[in-house]
Order: structure tokens, then sequence, then C-alpha cells
């Protein structure tokens, strides 16, 4: 019930996944922490440390890895399924003016769009992802990461 608890786990959840992306994938999918990812992000949306850090995991989750791509393509169905894409866009919403905010969010959608398998373009597309990109893009003109990122997931 405290978001800096959340806040702390997803800190950790990231170390993890730059340590060791392939494990870690492997641990968040196997033991069904990504919808708890997606329901904590929505529990705490106005909560800035909740929402820079929420994005980063989903991302992390999603990156392709080699030697273990059907892991993060499998994440990124689960993602899908839980709603990542919509919350990724609230938090775009919420925090429209945060650059580090829209940074991470647009990592997430460029990982979840970057999954061919998966219909993550498709649910970006379509739940409004487009708008809220190109508005980062705008928001943050002088801001290279936003630039650069929204490019990617374009």
């Amino acid at each position: 019930d405290d978001p800096f608890d959340v806040a702390e786990v997803f800190e950790k959840l990231r170390e993890w996944l730059r340590r060791d992306t392939g494990c870690a994938q492997k641990l968040v999918g196997d033991t069904q922490v990504l919808p708890l990812v997606v329901f904590a992000l929505r529990r705490f949306p106005h909560n800035l440390e909740v929402a820079r850090l929420g994005p980063g995991i989903v991302a992390g989750c999603c990156q392709r890895v080699p030697g273990c791509c059907q892991r993060s393509s499998d994440n990124v169905e689960l993602m899908i399924g839980a709603g990542a894409v919509q919350q990724l866009h609230s938090l775009m919403d919420v925090h429209a003016q945060d650059a580090s905010v829209q940074d991470h969010c647009c990592v997430a959608l460029w990982r979840i769009a970057a999954e061919r398998r998966a219909d993550g373009a498709q649910t970006i597309v379509g739940t409004g992802g487009l708008d809220r990109i190109i508005r980062a893009m705008h928001v943050h003109a002088h801001n290279p990461f936003v630039q650069a990122n929204a490019c990617c997931v374009m």
C-alpha cells in the first residue's frame, strides 16, 4: 500500500534486468511478476518515482536478448495482456511534463513494438499511442533522449 515500497522493488528489479537481462526476464516471466508490475503502475500512477521506474521494468522485461528471444517475446505478450500499453499511455498523460517519464515510456513502448510475434505495434497504435508519442516529442523538443526513443517507437 506504500508507493515508496513499490519504487524500491522496481529499483531492484531494474538493477537485475540491467545486470543479467536474460536470467531476470526468465525469473519475472516464470514467477508471474509481470501482471503485478502493471497492477502497481495502475495503483500508483501519480507517484513520480513509480512512474519513472515502472516503464524501465516493462522495457527490460521486453528487451530482446541474444539466445533468449523467446522469453522476451513471451513477456511482451504477458505485458500486452496485462494492460501495460494502456498503463504506459496513462503515465504519459499524467506526467506529460516530466521528460524522464516520457523517455522511459517511449523506451518501453519501443521494446513492445519491436516484438513482431506479439501485436504490440497494433496495440500501441490502436490505443492512441502515436498521439501521445508525438505530444511527448513536442513538449520535450529539446530532450534528445525523448526524441530518439520516440522515433524508435514509430
